[in-house]
């Protein structure tokens, strides 16, 4: 063992400059050090230092350092297997190497730390720190409840560490770090369009670690002359970026993570979830996923270990994983890294993300992969009978574009009768979320309107996305209309999103149990009228994609109040408790307005009275 020694920790800046080569400012990084500010459920950092100066940058990229961080207040026994990352250096290419360590207690009192490397100045460092009550989230976002998990009291849905439940839809801005990182932007577009989705009611944003790339910032050829990416460029020895180089699986871009911390930081101070997606499919420069499986578990080793410590983080591996790597078991084994931990072809160990799992050891953090929607198959989970998942990604509905695709792209999963996803049982209990369900500007309001309900009676989640070309709002330097703000991180309104806020307020307003409730109806379904229910507790989620009568199978007999809603007009009518002798619910509601434009759809919340 090395001999131990106390570290001395300071606090490093906080302006966002970036350099390719040649010496730099410090790097910064938006956490405070654990020893100067700590409170429970917000990430801080431990720094360490290297005491090679000479040390090349795939070494620094390929360094392994942890450390065993134990609570040793009064409270749950708690011991956090945390890994390091190389962050900055003094120069590109030469100089001491600045690692770090980054922590969020979910306990209040004392933490000690020992450190473990075969680098000198890495390992053998101990301290400790001690952490206050927790405080609201640094950017407005309220309350600071923990990180988000799976609930298996209630396998379908999530909630925050504080037990507090999460109705989970999200936004896309696939390409946000090239906002962040261009920093060009004086209005700070990027960070109005998440401004803008929250008070939209959308509270996840999905991105990528790793960008395609985006017009105008690229030549005629479409080159990486503009693009950020994690690896380095080309194969200069004195500078990372080389435009229109190829990636460079050995070498980090520092640079580049500067700007995704600015990003993840902005969310967590937000209230609002980042959805990583560490790899992605191809787009136009070919594969991001190296052919060498022990570079792509070094790559999620650095991925996991700068971004686990953020609450707000939930994983997923990439996106359209079939067009990344279409081996599914490649995909098994990166999951099981990140959920395990595993080892590489030299023995070498990657650390499982530490806060995977909660103090209780029961409540498992987000962990997923997104399919592609050919031929239908981002509509059934792929990896059901896999171990490591903690929640389903779904990619089914643009085709349909009605409230059954949105219905079946989740009840089929959480359903295991005829018609269901196959897969078998090992891991369907989970919450499963359809992430792209139908783009603005490839659905239309009625259409998406139909899906997201569709979506919510399945008992599932979702996440939005624009992919229209907009003429306003566009980042400074583009030219206009500007890519599709899926692309370009822009806000533009739409009907779409006043819908989507709307379905989440009713449920809220209504404190709808959706938590609790499982959907009634066979998959696929065939009537475009959809339940979610509990029959033990007689409450009842009903969709009508257009008038009609509900089929008796779905709410059981009896006495029951019902609040209709009308969505297109966000009336609400209410009828006090009723007989509904068959169980047969019919749309409209006596007295409500007659439909002047059909189809027109209808929504009722039944309880038992």
């Amino acid at each position: 063992m090395p001999k131990l020694c106390r570290l001395s920790l300071v606090l490093g800046s906080t302006s966002w400059l970036f350099a390719a080569a040649g010496a730099h400012a410090v790097r910064p990084s938006p956490l405070p050090q654990c020893s100067t500010s700590c409170t429970q459920n917000s990430p801080c950092e431990i720094n360490l230092s290297t005491t090679n100066a000479i040390l090349t940058e795939a070494t620094l990229f390929s360094v392994r350092v942890r450390a065993n961080v134990t609570f040793t207040g009064t409270g749950t026994a708690e011991t956090r297997n945390v890994p390091g990352f190389y962050f900055d250096r003094t120069s590109y290419g030469s100089g001491l190497a600045t690692f770090k360590l980054r922590f969020t207690p979910t306990q209040v009192g004392t933490y000690h730390y020992e450190t473990f490397s075969a680098y000198g100045g890495l390992g053998g460092q101990v301290g400790d720190f001690t952490c206050s009550a927790a405080v609201p989230l640094p950017g407005g976002g309220g309350t600071n409840r923990g990180f988000l998990r799976r609930d298996p009291n209630s396998a379908y849905s999530y909630s925050w560490d504080d037990g507090t439940r999460f109705l989970l839809w999200g936004q896309t801005y696939y390409q946000i770090v090239n906002q962040a990182r261009r920093n060009t932007d004086s209005d700070a577009t990027w960070k109005a369009a998440v401004d803008n989705s929250r008070s939209s009611g959308m509270n996840k944003v999905r991105l990528l670690v790793s960008p395609w790339t985006e017009d105008p910032f690229k030549d005629s050829m479409g080159s990486r002359a503009a693009e950020t990416q994690p690896y380095c460029t080309g194969a200069s020895s004195s500078a990372c970026e080389v435009a229109a180089g190829a990636l460079d699986f050995t070498r980090v871009n520092l640079d580049h993570f500067v700007a995704l911390d600015e990003v993840v930081h902005y969310l967590f101070g937000k209230g609002t979830i980042a959805e990583i997606i560490i790899f992605r499919d191809p787009g136009p420069y070919g594969a991001m996923v190296s052919g060498n499986m022990d570079q792509n578990k070094q790559y999620l080793r650095y991925v996991t270990a700068r971004y686990a410590a953020y609450p707000n983080v939930t994983w997923s591996l990439s996106n359209e994983w079939q067009n990344a790597d279409p081996t599914k078991a490649n995909w098994d084994a990166l999951g099981s890294c990140v959920r395990s931990g595993c080892t590489d072809s030299a023995g070498r160990t990657v650390e499982a993300d530490p806060w995977i799992l909660d103090l209780g050891g029961t409540k498992r953090r987000p962990l997923t992969v997104h399919p592609n929607a050919v031929n239908g198959q981002g509509k059934c989970f792929a990896f059901i009978g896999s171990t490591w998942p903690n929640n389903g990604s779904l990619q089914y509905g643009n085709g349909p574009k009605t409230s059954a695709a949105g219905y079946d792209s989740i009840a089929c999963n959480r359903r295991t009768d005829v018609g269901s996803c196959p897969g078998g049982n090992t891991n369907r209990n989970i919450p499963y979320v359809n992430d792209e369900y139908g783009y603005i500007g490839n659905v239309n309001q009625r259409q998406h309107r139909n899906l997201i309900w569709g979506i919510l009676t399945g008992g599932g989640f979702g996440a939005a996305g624009d992919a229209r070309a907009v003429s306003t709002g566009c980042p400074a330097g583009f030219v206009t209309p500007c890519e599709p703000p899926i692309l370009s991180t822009i806000w533009s309104t739409a009907a779409q999103y006043t819908d989507t806020q709307r379905m989440l307020n009713f449920v809220s307003s209504k404190s709808v149990p959706y938590w609790s409730m499982s959907p009634q109806q066979a998959c696929p379904e065939t009537d475009q009228i959809h339940t979610l229910g509990n029959t033990t507790t007689r409450k009842f989620l009903v969709y009508f994609s257009q008038e009609g009568t509900s089929p008796a199978s779905q709410v059981p007999a009896g006495n029951y109040t019902a609040a209709w809603y009308d969505p297109r007009n966000n009336t609400n009518f209410t009828v006090v408790c009723a007989a509904y002798g068959t169980g047969a619910v019919t749309a409209p509601p006596a007295g409500a307005p007659a439909c002047s434009a059909a189809p027109c759809d209808w929504l009722v919340y039944l309880q038992g009275c």
